[in-house]
């Protein structure tokens, strides 16, 4: 799936995206629920373990 398209479905912009893949922003819990959703998985999927 491109930024584009994640962009889209998520309903977060895809220069977001973009800063949160390359490490430059954090995003909050309810975007983190919003790609989940987009993605297909749960948020703790989307979450690096510490």
């Amino acid at each position: 799936m491109s930024q584009a398209d994640l962009a889209a479905v998520s309903g977060i912009d895809r220069v977001r995206i973009s800063r949160v893949e390359r490490g430059l922003q954090d995003l909050g819990v309810v975007r983190v629920t919003a790609l989940a959703a987009a993605l297909d998985c749960v948020p703790g999927d989307l979450i690096k373990r510490l």
